[in-house]
């Protein structure tokens, strides 16, 4: 009996030493939103635009690679709480984060887009990092949002605010 105690022991051990070690990963993304209307504003309004902003209610996912692809895997969902930190264990590699737009490729009107443009959009992620072995990272980035009459790959007309 103590020698089969002893044996899975070992096993147990074993198994244990083999799995790569896992880091606590802290991920902050904020997001900007410019000034799109017309005339000039006050200075407190563009002020308003370039602060930060916490994406309360988004959802973001972490996938493995730096390139988003239709057979990757989502390997966790992102929702940030009033801090703007998100936490996740990962084990050491590369890593992206998505946005809801990259999680499936939206349907777009053909005569309005401009689709390869489209779909390299799609491939890029937000921001790429790296997790290093036995080493605990913090991730930041900042959406920088595009007003409407900027939309990447729109080929369509769209009026400009007066």
């Amino acid at each position: 009996m103590k020698s089969i105690i002893t044996l899975l022991i070992i096993f147990l051990s074993t198994v244990a030493m083999s799995q790569p070690p896992i880091a606590k990963t802290v991920i902050i993304i904020t997001k900007t939103t410019p000034y799109c209307g017309g005339a000039n504003p006050p200075e407190q309004i563009l002020a308003n635009a370039r602060k930060q902003k916490i994406p309360f209610g988004e959802k973001f996912y972490i996938i493995k690679g730096s390139r988003n692809s239709s057979n990757r895997k989502l390997l966790a969902t992102l929702l940030f709480d009033s801090t703007g930190k998100c936490f996740v264990q990962l084990q050491p590699g590369c890593y992206s984060v998505i946005s809801e737009f990259g999680v499936k490729m939206p349907a777009a009107d053909t005569s309005l887009y401009d689709m390869e443009c489209l779909k390299k959009t799609w491939a890029t992620p937000l921001f790429v990092f790296k997790v290093i072995k036995s080493k605990n990272g913090i991730f930041s980035h900042n959406i920088a949002e595009s007003c409407p009459q900027n939309q990447p790959c729109y080929i369509g007309k769209i009026e400009l605010p007066m």
